[in-house]
C-alpha cells in the first residue's frame, strides 16, 4: 500500500507520503513538499505505481500568487527532486494520474483560465514534459471538474468528468467520457443527461476484457431520489454504452465513488467487472464525516467467517466476511495469534468452536485465564 496526503496544523502545511510492505509494516513518514510561502498548500495528491515499482506522486500547489501543478517521483527508494508541470494565476485543482507502459506519468487536472473551466492533459515523455492539451469543448459559464484518468494495454487514454451546460438539462452537472486513441481525441461522449446533479465523485476502470467502467454518484435514480446513490455504466467492447445501473440506493448521501484498479502492477486489473469504494452517509461533502464502503463485484463469495463467543453469557454469534477467492468451495482453516494451542477439524461444529474458545481464553505460557469479556475466531474459507 503507497499513501500520499496533504495536512495542514496551524503554520505547518506538508505532503507526505508512506507505505506499508507485504508483511504489514509501515515505513516512516517522508515529507515530499512543504509550504514555501504562509498561506500556501499542496492539496489533492493523487499517486501510482510503474512496472518498476517506483511512485510517482503528482500534486496542486498554491503559492499566494498561482496555482501550480507539480510532480516527483520516487525510482530504486530515492525521491527526486519535485518538478512543475503547468501553472495558472486562476485555478489548478483536482489532477488524476496515470502511467504507461514506459514508465511515462500522464495527468489530467482541471484547470480556469479567465474564468473559463475545462479539462486538460499532459504527459511526460524521454524529452520531458510536453504541450498542454483541451480535452474539454469551452462552453462559457460551465463547470467542468474532477478529471480522472485511466491508460488501456494500448497506452490509449480515457477521461471522465463532470460538467454543465450540455445536453438538455444544462444546469446539472452531467457525466462525460473521452478518449484518446494514440494521438487522436475521439468524440466526447455525454454518459448522462437526466434533471438532477451527477458527479461528486466519478472514477474509471477497465477490466482485462477492454471494459470500461465509469462509476460515479448522483441524484434522481432508484426510490431515494433526493439522496445521491452510486450509478455505473460500462461500454461494450463495440464501444457501445450500456444503460446506468443504480448500485447504491439509500435514504443518506453517498459520495466520492472511487474505483480500485490500477494499470500497474497487473494484480489490480480484474479480469472482469469492477471494484470501487465511496463514502457513506456524508452530511457535509466538504466538512462532513461518513464512513468508507468497499463493495466489490457480484463474483464475490464468503472467504471467511467470525466466529464470537461470550464468555461472560456463553452466547456464540457469527459474522460473514466477503472477498474474492479463486474457488466456489473451501474448507475452514482456524487462524489467529490468540490459538496458538487450539485444534480444530474441517468442517467445524459448534463443539470445535466451543473447545478453541476454552484455549484461546488462556495465555499459552502459563494456562491463566485471559479476562476479555468475549474471544473472536477466525476462520478462513
Amino acid at each position: 500500500i503507497h499513501m500520499a496526503w496533504y495536512y495542514g496544523s496551524g503554520s505547518t502545511r506538508r505532503l507526505y507520503y508512506r507505505y506499508r510492505t507485504n508483511a504489514g509494516t509501515w515505513s516512516e513518514i517522508t515529507t515530499l513538499f512543504e509550504e514555501l510561502v504562509v498561506g500556501g498548500a499542496a492539496y489533492t495528491p493523487d499517486i501510482a505505481i510503474d512496472q518498476s515499482d517506483d511512485v510517482h506522486v503528482i500534486f496542486q500547489y498554491w503559492d499566494g500568487a498561482n496555482y501550480l501543478l507539480k510532480y516527483t517521483k520516487k525510482t530504486s527508494g530515492v525521491w527526486g527532486s519535485v518538478e512543475l508541470v503547468d501553472t495558472e494565476p486562476d485555478r489548478i485543482e483536482y489532477p488524476s494520474l496515470a502511467i504507461d507502459s514506459s514508465n511515462y506519468p500522464h495527468i489530467t487536472y482541471n484547470k480556469e483560465i479567465l474564468n473559463v473551466d475545462n479539462i486538460y492533459y499532459v504527459k511526460k515523455t524521454a524529452g520531458g514534459w510536453q504541450a498542454v492539451e483541451q480535452v474539454g469543448t469551452t462552453i462559457a459559464n460551465a463547470t467542468q471538474e474532477y478529471p480522472q484518468i485511466a491508460m488501456d494495454s494500448s497506452n490509449d487514454i480515457h477521461v471522465v468528468w463532470q460538467s454543465n451546460m450540455r445536453g438538455t438539462n444544462t444546469t446539472k452537472l452531467q457525466i462525460v467520457y473521452r478518449k484518446k486513441t494514440g494521438a487522436t481525441w475521439g468524440s466526447e461522449e455525454q454518459l448522462t443527461d437526466v434533471a438532477f446533479h451527477q458527479g461528486y465523485g466519478v472514477s474509471l476502470s477497465i477490466s482485462a476484457d477492454g471494459i470500461i467502467h465509469v462509476i460515479w454518484s448522483g441524484l434522481g435514480w432508484g426510490t431515494n431520489t433526493t439522496f445521491y446513490s452510486i450509478q455505473h455504466r460500462q461500454s461494450s467492447t463495440a464501444g457501445t454504452w450500456s444503460t446506468q445501473d443504480n448500485l447504491v440506493d439509500e435514504s443518506v448521501h453517498n459520495y466520492l465513488a472511487t474505483s480500485l484498479w490500477a494499470r500497474y502492477p497487473s494484480s489490480n486489473i480484474l479480469p472482469a467487472g469492477y471494484k470501487y469504494l465511496y463514502v457513506r452517509n456524508l452530511v457535509d461533502l466538504w466538512f462532513g464525516i461518513g464512513s468508507f464502503v468497499y463493495i466489490i463485484d457480484p463474483i464475490t463469495r464468503v472467504t471467511s467467517i467470525i466466529h464470537r463467543y461470550d464468555r461472560f453469557t456463553g452466547q456464540y454469534t457469527m459474522e460473514l466476511g466477503l472477498g474474492d477467492v479463486t474457488s466456489d468451495l473451501g474448507f475452514p482453516v482456524w487462524s489467529g495469534t490468540a490459538i496458538s494451542l487450539a485444534q480444530a477439524t474441517a468442517p467445524a461444529t459448534k463443539a470445535d468452536v466451543e473447545k478453541v474458545a476454552e484455549e484461546a481464553a488462556k495465555k499459552p505460557e502459563t494456562g491463566e485465564s485471559i479476562g476479555e469479556s468475549y474471544i473472536e475466531l477466525y476462520t478462513k474459507l
